[in-house]
C-alpha cells in the first residue's frame, strides 16, 4: 500500500508488522486533499482500519476521502485533463511513461507481494505468481499506443472521413478487494494509453487515490458530473472423454484459488453421469489435500489463505448451512485449530476449508446465488443439452469451464454457453490482448485488448470535401434555382422528384458502372394462391409498347409469397439501353436438381431464361417455357393478384409519366426506380435514364384503369393498380423520393 505525499502533516504513526519490518509507515491520507491546487486541507476525514484476515492484526489506519476531497480530486483531475499535460501528449510519450512505469512495478514485486497477502489473507504463492505478471498489462497497452492506428471510413462520394480514438476526461475506477492491485492495474492501464486523467494512485492530477467508505466516497465519485466512466468489477463441465486427472486438477484450481474469492470461481461442477462417481472420488481425495496443507498464509508451501473478512466468512457459512437439499462430502465449518502444515492457528482469523457438496437442488440459493467463498455445488448431466442447460441456470454469466478431448464439441458448446468468457481444458488464464468480461449480471463492457481502450475513449469522425471548388459549386447548393426547376412546379410529385435527384447526383458521383442494384420485396401476406405478372417496355426508338410478358403466373404460398427483382444494366455500360430484369421466387420448384432457384429475365426484345444451373447452359427462349417453369396452373376459383412492371427509358416523358400515374384515382404506384442516378452525369433530359415502376392490382380492373388513366404519352396506358397502395392518402412524394434513392441500396417493398 502506497505511502502518498503526505504534505505537512506531521501525524503520521508507525505500525510495524513482524514480517514485513515497517512496508505500512504512516497514515494514509488521501492524496488530493494535500496535493490538489498545492494547498493542504484542514478538514478531517473519517477514519477506517486496515486489519490482516488471517490474523485479525491491525496493520494501517487509512482516513476515508470526504465529499470535498472526492470534489476537489476531480475538479483537479479535470483541469489537468483539460491541460492537455497528458490527454494531448502523443501515443509515443504515452507508451514511453507506461513502458516505465511496467519497469518500476517490476523491481517492486516482491514487496506489493507481501503486501497483497497481508491485507487480503491469500497465500503468497498465489500473489508473488500473479503479481509478476503485473507489468505485461503496461507493457501491451504501451505496445498498442506505438501500433494502433485510426482508419479511414469508407464514406461515398469526395469526401475524406478519418476517425480518432480521444480521451473521455476523468475515469473513476472502484477495484474490489479479492485482487487489489491486479485489478488496478488491468483498469489503470488502458485508461492511462487512452489519454484520461485516473482517480486512483497519486502523480500530480493524472493518477488520483480516494480511499473511503462506499456509502460516502463512492457514491460521490461516481456521481460527480465530471467523472465520465466508472468501472467496477461460473460453471465448470466435465464430458465423459475428459482426461480426468487434469479436468480433477484443473477443477481445484478454478475453484479454490484466491480461496474461491474471484469473479470466475469454478463454484459449480457439471459431471457427466457416466464418469461422477470416478470424478467425485478422485476430486474429494485432491480437496483433502488442499485442505491438510492450508497454514500462514506468508508461508509458502501453504496451499490456500482466509476469506476476507469475519463478516464475509459468516455469510459464506450461513448460505452453506441455509441449503435445502445437497450431501456434504468435504468441509462446511469454519477452520479452528492448528495447522499440521505450519503450527498456524486458525482459531485469530477468517478461514473457511475447501467444501463440497453434492446433488444440491437447482432451486437452492447456494446454487443460483455467487458465493464468492471455497464452496463448490455438484450436479450431474447426462447431455449436452441438459449440461448446458445447467451451466446457464445463473444470472451471472463471466467464466465457464469445459473438459473434453472432443475439438467439435467444444467449439460447439462454447458457443451455447451464457458467458463472455469459456475456458476449455484450463481455467483462469488470462492474457492482457484477451478481452474480459461477462453476460447477463455479470457486467458491461471489457477489459484487457483494444477493447478496452476503445472504452477508455471516444470516437471522432473528422470528415473533409476533397471536390473541387466548382464541383461543389454545382452539387452542393441545395437552394439553388435548378433543383427547384427539376420538374414543373405545382405538384407535390415534381417537388418530390427534384429534391430526389439532387439526393440522387450526390450519392452517384463518381460512378461509372453498376452490376446490380437491387429492389427486393418484403414478405408479402397473401391469401391468394397466385399471382400474375405482366412486363410491357416503351421501346425509345419509336416510342411504341411493347408487351414482353402478359399473365404470367407466379408461384406462391397460400400465406406467404416472397418474390424478388434485381435491375441492372447487361452490359455495365451506360451507354447501352438494355436492361436486365432478374426475379427469384423462392417457393418456385429447383429444376434439374441444381441448388439455386433463380432467373434471369435479359429484357432485349425477348426473354431469356437461365434456369439457374450452375454453368447456365440450358436457356429457355419462350415465355410459356418460363410460365410453366414458375408456376402450374392457379388452383380453381382463385383470385390472383397481378403485378406490372413498367420500364421507362424516355426521361423526357418521366415527369408526366409519373405524374399520370401518381394522381390517377384508379392507379398506384408501389415504387419507382430512376435509372438517372447511376452517374453523376445522367441527368433526367439523358436518353440513357430510365425509370422502373412496379404496380399491383386485380387482374378485373386492369383494363378499366389503362383506359381511365390519365394519358401523358402512350407509354403511361399500361399502368395497372388501384387507389389502396402506398401512393395516395398523402404520401405520393415519400414514395417517389424513396423510388430515386435506391440506386444504391437494397430497400424492402411491400407488394
Amino acid at each position: 500500500m502506497p505511502t502518498g505525499r503526505v504534505s505537512r502533516l506531521p501525524r503520521a504513526r508507525m505500525v510495524h508488522h513482524q514480517q514485513v519490518g515497517g512496508l505500512f509507515q504512516a497514515r494514509y491520507t488521501p492524496f488530493a486533499a494535500h496535493i490538489a491546487e498545492g494547498r493542504p486541507t484542514d478538514e478531517a476525514g473519517e477514519e477506517f482500519v486496515v486489519f490482516n484476515p488471517a490474523t485479525s492484526e491491525e496493520l494501517c489506519t487509512v482516513e476515508a476521502a470526504s465529499k470535498a476531497d472526492v470534489h476537489r480530486t476531480v475538479e483537479h483531475a479535470h483541469e489537468t485533463s483539460k491541460s492537455g499535460a497528458w490527454s494531448q501528449a502523443s501515443a509515443h510519450q504515452r507508451a514511453v511513461v507506461l513502458s516505465r512505469l511496467a519497469r518500476s512495478l517490476e523491481e517492486r514485486v516482491p514487496q506489493f507481494a507481501q503486501i497483497e497477502t497481508l491485507q487480503t489473507g491469500r497465500a503468497i504463492r498465489e500473489m508473488r505468481a500473479q503479481l509478476g505478471r503485473l507489468p505485461e498489462w503496461l507493457e501491451y497497452f504501451a505496445s498498442l499506443l506505438r501500433t494502433n492506428q485510426a482508419f479511414v471510413a469508407p464514406t461515398q462520394g469526395q469526401l475524406l472521413n478519418y476517425v480518432q480514438r480521444v480521451p473521455l476526461g476523468v475515469v473513476a475506477q472502484i477495484t474490489p478487494f479479492n485482487h487489489p492491485l491486479l485489478i488496478a492495474v488491468k483498469k489503470i492501464a488502458p485508461a492511462l494509453a487512452a489519454g484520461n486523467s485516473v482517480i486512483v494512485k497519486p502523480s500530480e492530477g493524472v493518477l488520483s487515490v480516494l480511499p473511503g467508505y462506499g456509502r460516502t466516497t463512492g457514491v460521490e465519485l461516481v456521481s460527480h458530473p465530471l467523472v465520465r466512466k466508472v468501472d467496477i468489477t461460473a460453471p465448470i463441465i466435465v464430458f465423459n472423454d475428459a482426461d480426468l486427472e487434469s479436468a480433477v486438477n484443473g477443477a481445484a484450481f478454478a475453484s479454490f484459488i484466491a480461496s474461491g474469492q474471484t469473479c470466475v470461481s469454478g463454484t459449480r461442477l457439471i459431471i457427466h453421469s457416466s464418469i461422477y462417481d470416478r470424478f467425485m472420488e478422485m476430486f474429494v481425495r485432491k480437496v483433502i489435500r488442499i485442505m491438510r496443507r492450508m497454514g500462514s498464509p506468508n508461508n509458502p508451501r501453504s496451499s490456500m489463505g482466509s476469506v476476507i473478512s469475519p463478516l464475509h466468512l459468516e455469510h459464506i457459512h450461513e448460505m452453506v448451512q441455509a441449503r435445502s437439499s445437497g450431501t456434504l462430502l468435504v468441509g462446511g465449518e469454519p477452520m479452528t485449530g492448528v495447522s499440521p502444515l505450519d503450527g498456524f492457528d486458525f482459531a485469530h482469523g477468517s478461514f473457511y476449508p475447501p467444501t463440497v457438496i453434492a446433488d444440491v437442488s437447482t432451486d437452492d440459493q447456494i446454487w443460483k446465488e455467487e458465493i464468492f467463498g471455497p464452496v463448490v455445488v455438484v450436479k450431474q448431466f447426462t447431455d449436452e443439452a441438459e449440461g448446458v442447460e445447467l451451466a446457464n441456470d445463473s444470472r451471472y454469466g463471466l467464466g465457464a469451464g469445459i473438459w473434453t478431448q472432443d475439438l467439435s464439441r467444444a467449439h460447439r458448446i462454447a458457443e451455447r454457453l451464457e458467458s463472455g468468457l469459456v475456458w476449455v481444458n484450463t481455467h483462469h488464464r488470462n492474457d492482457p490482448s484477451s478481452p474480459w468480461g461477462g453476460m447477463k449480471e455479470s457486467g458491461i463492457g471489457r477489459e484487457n485488448g483494444l477493447e478496452a481502450l476503445n472504452a477508455y475513449s471516444q470516437s471522432k469522425s473528422v470528415i473533409i470535401n476533397t471536390a473541387s471548388a466548382e464541383d461543389s459549386r454545382l452539387k452542393d447548393d441545395w437552394f439553388s434555382e435548378e433543383n427547384y426547376q427539376a420538374l414543373p412546379p405545382g405538384s407535390t410529385t415534381s417537388q418530390a422528384l427534384g429534391c430526389a435527384q439532387l439526393i440522387s447526383n450526390q450519392i452517384a458521383q463518381g460512378v461509372q458502372h453498376f452490376n446490380d442494384a437491387h429492389l427486393v420485396p418484403d414478405v408479402v401476406h397473401s391469401f391468394n394462391p397466385s399471382a400474375i405478372l405482366d412486363v410491357t417496355f416503351t421501346d425509345p426508338t419509336n416510342n411504341q409498347e411493347v408487351q414482353l410478358v402478359s399473365g404470367m403466373e407466379l408461384s406462391t404460398n397460400q400465406t406467404l409469397h416472397e418474390p424478388k427483382f434485381f435491375l441492372t444494366f447487361d452490359d455495365q455500360s451506360l451507354e447501352d439501353k438494355t436492361f436486365v430484369l432478374a426475379m427469384v421466387d423462392p417457393d418456385a420448384p429447383t429444376p434439374q436438381n441444381t441448388s439455386l432457384a433463380q432467373v434471369r429475365h435479359i429484357i432485349a426484345g425477348d426473354i431469356h431464361v437461365s434456369p439457374g444451373s450452375n454453368n447456365h447452359s440450358q436457356l429457355v427462349n419462350s415465355s410459356a417455357a418460363l410460365t410453366e417453369y414458375l408456376n402450374p396452373s392457379p388452383p380453381p376459383g382463385s383470385d390472383p393478384h397481378r403485378y406490372t412492371i413498367l420500364l421507362f427509358t424516355e426521361p423526357d416523358n418521366f415527369a408526366a409519366q409519373a405524374s399520370g400515374l401518381i394522381n390517377s384515382s384508379a392507379d398506384a404506384v408501389r415504387t419507382g426506380f430512376n435509372l438517372s442516378t447511376f452517374a453523376s452525369h445522367v441527368g433526367l433530359g439523358d436518353p440513357v435514364a430510365g425509370t422502373f415502376f412496379l404496380t399491383r392490382g386485380p387482374p378485373a380492373n386492369s383494363s378499366a384503369a389503362a383506359s381511365s388513366s390519365p394519358s401523358p404519352s402512350a407509354s403511361t396506358t399500361t399502368a395497372r393498380g388501384n387507389a389502396n397502395g402506398i401512393i395516395g392518402h398523402g404520401q405520393a412524394s415519400m414514395a417517389v423520393l424513396a423510388g430515386a434513392l435506391v440506386a444504391f441500396l437494397a430497400v424492402t417493398v411491400t407488394f
